[in-house]
């Protein structure tokens, strides 16, 4: 949508703003408190948010948290300002640190008595989701914010799933009705907080983020107008159609190719497709109709360049993906093999001899010589033949054996022949014994841990 600030100074009005913002710095704790609450000349505490606190936290991994209630528009804009100077005078920011705004709207109006209101009608959880992903200027972020691309909560919303296969066509009218919103928690925007009566954004956020300021105050102002427009004015505009049109084109060959074997052999010349490594057409079409959705998640979840081959193990019933350059999105119970992997979120995953970057890992298992690079761990195992550089891993049902090189444990189990590096913050962790588990074992010392607030 076309935007400017000044015509929709009316909408700002009735906007409600609260934020969340993410930094480390070397001043004590106590003294941050107190250096936060003159400069923002608002209570800054450890005390829950209200109208008259901010509350400021610190992890064991020396971030800083500080996070306002709700306020108006403009109050929002000042405070926003007078932080950032702040954090640029006394701290910094990183790639682990995130910049979240919420917003909701003014829904009631004091009436002409004490302590009576009027109600609008008009809450953002009437939002059309769809529009939203069509009316936002997505590009525009990231052109301010490019590493935020693939970043853990800050992924693309620039996608949504068709109800049904084989619909709708290309020329067919824009109709939410015919498509469901992914999850949109790790998105840009995050639409699963419309059940608490907010609207979530997370694309701001990186090292120096503070330091864009007036990007991120032009950033919040256009994500209140799309809101409102979204909300208030139902249909479709013509730039949302060609949008969405831009969208849908992108998997135009994997709808085409869910239908027949032959058509996916024709829309995908450099896959080449087998059963139990059998490259036997026969074979493969009779139990196509049994994978093709899974083929399906797959190819619409992730970029490849060079020839890759899809297997489909029938005594393990696992989806196998072997070579080819890779760029995921989500991606469940899928086998890598000697793959090059940038980017995504991955869910009870197995990975053999690959190279994984900027990636997401939730009960997975890293075997064979693969190496992980800016990676976040989560309930995940790493054997020890893996290298684990700048990774993040936690989950108490998870368990490193490898090599570690910077990064952050912040808490699981290691094997025998683990071994991390001096650089590396340690929180906490369990030693498993040689030859078997013992549940409960003694938590060791941590080599480094932030004071608390």
């Amino acid at each position: 949508m076309k935007f400017d600030k000044l015509a929709y100074s009316p909408l700002f009005e009735k906007t409600l703003v609260r934020f969340i913002s993410e930094f480390t710095s070397e001043m004590n704790p106590t003294r941050v408190l107190s250096e936060l609450s003159k400069t923002l000349n608002k209570k800054v505490s450890k005390d829950p948010v209200s109208s008259y606190n901010m509350n400021l936290s610190r992890g064991d991994d020396g971030v800083f948290k500080i996070e306002s209630g709700f306020m108006t528009y403009r109050d929002s804009r000042l405070l926003i300002l007078s932080l950032f100077k702040w954090i640029e005078r006394n701290g910094s920011t990183d790639k682990r640190t995130n910049f979240i705004v919420d917003i909701k709207f003014i829904d009631s109006t004091p009436g002409p008595f004490k302590g009576t209101l009027f109600n609008n009608g008009i809450t953002i959880d009437r939002i059309d989701k769809l529009k939203m992903i069509l009316d936002f200027n997505e590009s525009r972020v990231y052109d301010s914010f490019p590493t935020r691309r693939y970043g853990f909560i800050s992924k693309s919303i620039n996608r949504f799933e068709p109800n049904q296969k084989f619909i709708p066509k290309e020329d067919s009218p824009v109709d939410p009705k015919f498509y469901s919103i992914p999850n949109t928690s790790e998105c840009g925007i995050n639409f699963e907080t419309l059940t608490n009566g907010f609207l979530r954004l997370q694309y701001i956020g990186g090292e120096d983020y503070n330091k864009k300021a007036q990007d991120v105050l032009d950033i919040i102002s256009e994500f209140c107008v799309s809101a409102w427009n979204c909300t208030v004015n139902p249909g479709y505009s013509k730039d949302n159609i060609t949008s969405f049109e831009k969208i849908v084109s992108r998997h135009t060959k994997v709808r085409e190719a869910y239908i027949d074997y032959k058509v996916f052999k024709q829309n995908y010349p450099k896959i080449i497709l087998t059963v139990d490594l059998l490259d036997n057409s026969k074979i493969v079409d009779s139990y196509y109709a049994n994978i093709r959705d899974r083929i399906y998640d797959i190819l619409t979840n992730i970029e490849y360049k060079g020839d890759i081959e899809i297997n489909y193990d029938t005594g393990l019933g696992v989806i196998q993906i072997k070579g080819g350059k890779l760029k995921c999105n989500v991606i469940k119970n899928v086998e890598f093999i000697e793959c090059e992997i940038e980017f995504g979120n991955y869910y009870n995953c197995d990975f053999y001899n690959s190279k994984i970057k900027d990636a997401v890992f939730k009960n997975c298992n890293l075997f064979l010589d693969s190496i992980a690079e800016r990676c976040k761990l989560i309930d995940s195992f790493a054997n020890r033949t893996i290298e684990l550089n700048n990774c993040e891993i936690e989950g108490e049902n998870g368990m490193m054996n490898c090599k570690m090189s910077g990064g952050i444990f912040r808490n699981g189990s290691i094997g025998m022949h683990a071994e991390i590096s001096n650089d590396a913050v340690v929180i906490e962790y369990k030693k498993v014994k040689v030859g078997y588990m013992v549940a409960g074992d003694k938590i060791l010392i941590p080599t480094k841990k932030f004071d608390r607030i």
